[in-house]
């Protein structure tokens, strides 16, 4: 099932999903928080071992782990921040 882009939010937290059968259907959803969903697309053990000495600088290589999810990620920016 594909969510469209854009779709709005609200007030919305979760996607459920209920089975369904000929059979039956299911009275007690299966669940996904938008914030579990997210946290499958960041990475992980992000690190920077600094290698520059003085106190107001910076220098080194900043490593991660890419996430188990790939999807449509293309590539990975890095901000300097306060």
């Amino acid at each position: 099932v594909d969510v469209p882009v854009d779709a709005k939010r609200l007030q919305r937290t979760h996607f459920v999903v209920y089975t369904k059968s000929a059979l039956t259907e299911q009275t007690t959803p299966d669940f996904l928080s938008f914030a579990d969903a997210a946290k499958a697309f960041m990475v992980n053990d992000l690190d920077f071992p600094d290698q520059d000495l003085d106190a107001s600088e910076l220098g080194g290589t900043i490593t991660w782990t890419i996430p188990k999810t790939i999807g449509f990620i293309i590539s990975y920016n890095v901000y300097f921040a306060n």
